[in-house]
């Protein structure tokens, strides 16, 4: 498996693979941004796309993050996570895990944050994230 960024030039190419993946994950939101929401931000490079492919370069999974600044720290929130299958193994987490963490590192981010399901909170607990009312957090500094 392969976790890459996207260019936002290539993501007219495949958004018709990714959007389902998105709108799956934002199911479980509090309806706060749909798919269709990301696109624009997506293109205009104001997000992440993180995208990960087996290694036939079938789509495996997605992340969506953004880079908040707030008065004292800058944080990198995931807005969705979302796998083809709803499921992955250690190896999809850690790729999925070092390539935010790399993003989060070059672009000065203080902590990961990311509001996600029960399942991903207990996966990723294990790899020293914090679970709080199913919003998960890594301090990186």
């Amino acid at each position: 498996m392969k976790v890459e960024i996207l260019n936002p030039v290539n993501l007219p190419k495949v958004w018709h693979e990714i959007k389902p993946l998105v709108d799956k994950a934002f199911k479980y939101s509090q309806g706060e941004r749909t798919a269709n929401d990301m696109l624009q931000p997506l293109m205009n490079d104001e997000l992440w796309l993180l995208v990960g492919t087996d290694d036939d370069f079938n789509l495996v999974g997605v992340i969506i993050a953004e880079e908040i600044i707030h008065p004292q720290k800058k944080e990198l929130f995931v807005w969705t996570w979302a796998t083809v299958d709803g499921t992955a193994d250690e190896l999809c987490y850690e790729q999925f895990e070092n390539a935010l963490i790399g993003i989060a590192e070059s672009t000065g981010c203080h902590q990961m944050t990311a509001w996600c399901r029960k399942g991903l909170a207990k996966k990723m607990n294990s790899r020293g994230w914090d679970d709080s009312c199913s919003i998960i957090t890594k301090h990186l500094h």
